[in-house]
């Protein structure tokens, strides 16, 4: 055999051994099958980046709907994403991949006997590749009626919705990776009745009437938040427009202060509102930080379980610590 026919099958069957290893290196990459239930912690392999919530809710009603959109990044390959979910209706679950494609996903919350803290995973028939993509998940819910996640109080005619999400109320109100170490932006809208008045954490950007006595909110997106901090609400309330609080010289622009309370108990959160720009500029200097959020919302909650709750730009109060004046009594 010559040299040149040498050379010509080696270079020949190096081309096929290259040719193997590519094809197997490709065709061995890990799936990642995750079955234990996590009981705990959440896993790694899927990890949150971004929400978009859009919420339909009724005051008056005995659910609300929505549609929550999660930008994730997937580790590694996989055919099973755990998340929380409880007391959820959910079909149509789905996930965008960057190329245009959609798998399609199902939704199964876990009862009580294997998972009591609302664990729910999505799975597929097919993997789910490693990258950037993004879940969406038509549900609908209970409102709460126990002071927690997004829950309903009713007054006399009147019904409103308040959230309490600390510690694990969020995952009642939409499907979400419910832990404190996943700090992600937000942007929520919320769709209602014209006649009700709706809040978030951020500044309302934009209404849109969608019929029928029907109005969509959307609000601007939040700073990177854990799904505790999330805040929204609806219903009949007095809102109480209050002078703007001035720069400080920590804080070089104003912030925008309003009262938020049930019907008929706006003129009693005056005193509060009065208070609050000697409270921030004090707390301001001392830590040497300005206050961050575009806006500050004190809201006397119809009804509440806790004293009070910090949610950025929307602090929700219950009412005796809200609701008084320069003759309530010293323990008030």
């Amino acid at each position: 055999m010559t040299n040149y026919s040498k050379t010509i099958i080696a270079a020949t069957m190096s081309a096929l051994l290259l040719g193997s290893c590519s094809q197997t290196s490709g065709e061995s990459e890990k799936l990642v099958h995750e079955e234990s239930i996590p009981h705990a912690m959440l896993g790694d392999n899927v990890i949150p980046t971004a929400y978009r919530l859009d919420l339909v809710m009724n005051p008056d009603d005995a659910n609300f709907t929505g549609v929550v959109e999660i930008d994730v990044k997937v580790n590694q390959q996989t055919d099973r994403i755990w998340l929380h979910g409880k007391n959820m209706t959910v079909s149509g679950a789905t996930a965008s991949l960057t190329n245009g494609e959609t798998i399609e996903l199902s939704f199964t919350e876990l009862d009580g006997t294997e998972a009591p803290s609302g664990i729910a995973r999505l799975e597929s028939e097919t993997s789910i590749p490693a990258g950037p993509l993004t879940l969406r998940i038509p549900y609908s819910t209970p409102y709460n009626l126990a002071l927690n996640s997004a829950y309903k109080v009713v007054r006399g005619d009147d019904a409103y919705v308040v959230t309490q999400f600390e510690p694990l109320g969020a995952r009642e109100a939409f499907p979400s990776f419910d832990e404190p170490r996943f700090k992600v932006p937000f942007t929520v809208s919320i769709t209602a009745p014209d006649e009700d008045f709706v809040f978030a954490n951020t500044p309302e950007t934009g209404r849109e009437d969608v019929g029928e006595g029907w109005v969509k909110h959307s609000f601007a997106k939040t700073r990177p938040l854990p799904t505790y901090l999330i805040a929204f609400g609806a219903g009949p309330y007095d809102v109480v427009e209050y002078a703007d609080l001035p720069p400080t010289e920590v804080r070089e622009r104003p912030i925008k202060l309003r009262g938020i309370t049930a019907k008929g108990s706006g003129d009693q959160i005056e005193y509060g509102l009065r208070n609050t720009a000697g409270i921030l500029e004090a707390l301001e200097a001392y830590f040497g930080i300005a206050y961050p959020y575009e806006k500050m919302d004190l809201i006397a909650a119809p009804d509440y379980a806790f004293g009070a709750m910090e949610n950025p730009g929307a602090i929700v109060y219950r009412e005796y610590l809200m609701l008084l004046d320069d003759d309530s009594p010293l323990s008030q």
